[in-house]
């Protein structure tokens, strides 16, 4: 299980027995992705420099997807140390609210009616460009994303010294991204 999710989310390359180089890519590496740079330190910034960012990385997926909402994004993972450093800073004169209450209620997909779940992601901090934190903004859909890997069987037990162990088999193709417009990624400042 450990070995699978090392694989779903980072994918791994490595050379087989005949020397060739093979690549798995994971959710946090898929190639052909459009990747957006933060222009503000979200640690510092103010809430209209955090908006900007965070609007801009969700900007422009209309036009890539061209209004078909059955790979429109609806799930933004923000890396945790982003996710953390929002819920904490208070939105001066807002009457206590955090900037991501802020930008769960002002981005420009909430503006216009459609949904957006925002979630922090510990997995992605640092997995970015230069070492940046990563935060992905996808459509959580099977047709447009999927973890392709079968059941996981096990052989019989193998008595070895003083242990058992119970060895297993599987494949996998590693993450399988369908609609590469359903997906993005924001590398922070």
């Amino acid at each position: 299980e450990k070995h699978l999710s090392q694989v779903a989310w980072y994918g791994y390359n490595k050379a087989n027995g005949s020397g060739n180089l093979v690549k798995v890519n994971g959710f946090l590496n898929q190639e052909g992705v459009t990747v957006v740079t933060a222009q503000y330190d979200w640690a510092t910034a103010t809430i209209e420099q955090v908006l900007s960012d965070f609007n801009t990385s969700l900007a422009d997926s209309e036009n890539l997807f061209d209004a078909d909402v059955s790979v429109q994004p609806d799930t933004y993972l923000m890396a945790s140390n982003q996710y953390q450093s929002l819920s904490s800073r208070v939105v001066p004169d807002s009457g206590g609210k955090t900037f991501l209450k802020y930008l769960e209620e002002n981005n420009i997909f909430t503006t216009q009616g459609k949904p957006l779940t925002i979630r922090g992601l510990g997995r992605s901090n640092g997995k970015g460009v230069a070492n940046a934190d990563r935060s992905i903004i996808y459509r959580r859909d099977p047709s447009c994303i999927q973890f392709k890997c079968s059941d996981v069987t096990f052989l019989a037990a193998q008595p070895k010294d003083l242990d058992i162990k119970f060895p297993g088999h599987y494949k996998y193709q590693g993450v399988w991204l369908k609609r590469v417009d359903s997906l993005r990624y924001l590398d922070h400042a």
